[in-house]
């Protein structure tokens, strides 16, 4: 860390020694936009994209002042073109303790967890030293702060407004130091949908995107807007642990109550009666998926909590799915779960068409118990063509074999008008990891861990499919 590696704003105001960078004298505003008042660029090696960023830090400001900070950059172009952490001991306003964007303009706040008057916890409060760890996947633009440590991330935000850049170390406006500066260039995470599926997705969650608003909201990564609600269990249903690389999180369900009649099952969707304007892709469509990561992680099917008998369960476990327009919760246009075919629980694809009409069901030739083995994350997709009445089932990227369940025609597909789609209707909602997603009933709860749950208007192909489960596990 010498003095040669580094281009500070104001070289007076710096030292390097004892490979420490240290900003000995408190900078002062400039000309242009509203940005930190010193800060040194590491100019050694080329600009990064994706970078992994760590280093420990104190500050030397002291104590008794409330808002005193420094600040790791990165993705610095240019002095008015950069992202910069602010590592600070007050957390109450707007410029502290956050993820901030320079583009031309003032300091503009970018973490989820600002929510208007308070952010993330003071990352530091004392004049020890910490260990910073920061992460910025160029290609999603997903970036994480970690300190002293913690596997859990203090902030996260996610913006690519700057793919690539340098990395740098400064103050707004106090005096501090860093040492044990590593930086490597990390292994980009390729974006979750796959291209080719991205101008057909309705619906993306991850569940690393609380609404700012309400954090027992769930914020769609998809183009419909269509956030969720966490219903029962709020923000401690997102769970460490991720289904694939580059997820830090997923979404936990479960039923809460087995021997007591209730209502206070773990499950996650929306609910609109009369229709979800945002799901309107839905709407007299000819084609949908459904598909995600699922770990089950108890016993099933559930005891069935709205009857007294002990020894009764329920005949199906929910996943997820997107609800027919006229639905109260339960009924679906097109879903992903495993259900009671002919005697017999199986993994299923199970769509309807036209509004209180009849379903049809695609069952998976194999046990559901080796489609869904115990505390293993699969990969499932469900793909539903309304104008032809077809359905197919993917397990980590390859079809599974199966049967239909209703003879005939239930979709009424057959002769004239071409071509056959659903109800010119939106869907109420969708529902995952259980019925009513209102939160009126318990139904059908599934004990389980999902990731990375996607919803397409078309039919995905299945060489897309196993692109999509490779780009993960490859």
């Amino acid at each position: 860390m010498d003095a040669g590696d580094w281009d500070p704003v104001t070289p007076e105001k710096w030292q390097f020694r004892q490979r420490q960078a240290i900003l000995a004298e408190a900078g002062v505003a400039r000309p242009g936009p509203r940005r930190p008042f010193e800060y040194a660029v590491l100019t050694a090696g080329p600009e990064l994209g994706s970078v992994d960023i760590e280093g420990e830090v104190r500050l030397d400001t002291p104590v008794e002042v409330s808002n005193r900070d420094v600040i790791i950059v990165f993705g610095w172009r240019s002095d008015t073109e950069f992202y910069y952490v602010h590592l600070s001991s007050d957390n109450t306003i707007y410029p502290h303790n956050g993820i901030f964007l320079v583009d031309n303009a003032d300091r503009l706040r970018i973490d989820d967890q600002w929510n208007g008057s308070i952010g993330a916890p003071p990352a530091i409060s004392d004049a020890d030293w910490h260990d910073v760890r920061v992460t910025h996947c160029a290609e999603t633009g997903e970036i994480a702060v970690y300190v002293d440590g913690s596997d859990q991330p203090l902030m996260t935000a996610v913006d690519t407004t700057f793919p690539s850049g340098r990395v740098g170390f400064g103050s707004f406006d106090n005096i501090g130091r860093l040492r044990g500066l590593r930086v490597s260039a990390d292994r980009p995470v390729p974006s979750v949908v796959l291209p080719s599926l991205r101008p057909d997705l309705v619906a993306h969650y991850d569940f690393e995107h609380p609404v700012r608003a309400n954090p027992a909201r769930e914020a769609d990564q998809g183009p419909s807007d269509t956030d969720i609600d966490l219903v029962n269990g709020g923000t401690a249903m997102r769970v460490d642990g991720g289904a694939h690389r580059g997820s830090r999180r997923s979404l936990q369900t479960r039923q809460v109550s087995p021997a007591a009649a209730g209502n206070d099952d773990w499950k996650a969707g929306t609910y609109t009666a009369g229709g979800a304007p945002t799901l309107r892709a839905y709407n007299a469509a000819t084609e949908a998926t459904v598909m995600g990561w699922f770990k089950l992680s108890g016993p099933h099917p559930n005891p069935n909590s709205n009857t007294p008998a002990p020894d009764d369960l329920f005949n199906a476990v929910g996943l997820a799915g997107v609800l027919s327009g006229d639905s109260d919760g339960h009924a679906v246009r097109a879903l992903l779960e495993v259900i009671n075919v002919n005697g017999e629980l199986r993994v299923v694809a199970l769509g309807r068409r036209v509004d209180g009409a009849a379903s049809q069901t695609f069952a998976a030739d194999q046990p559901w118990q080796s489609v869904l083995p115990p505390d293993r994350w699969v990969f499932l997709a469900a793909t539903f063509d309304f104008d032809d009445g077809t359905m197919q089932l993917y397990k980590d990227g390859e079809p599974l074999s199966g049967f239909y369940a209703v003879t005939g025609d239930p979709w009424g597909v057959a002769g004239d008008p071409e071509p056959d789609v659903t109800s010119a209707t939106d869907p109420a909602g969708i529902k995952i990891g259980g019925s009513f997603p209102q939160n009126t009933r318990e139904q059908n709860p599934c004990n389980c861990h999902m990731d990375s749950l996607v919803f397409l208007d078309r039919v995905a192909t299945a060489a897309e499919i196993r692109a999509q489960y490779r780009r993960f596990t490859t």
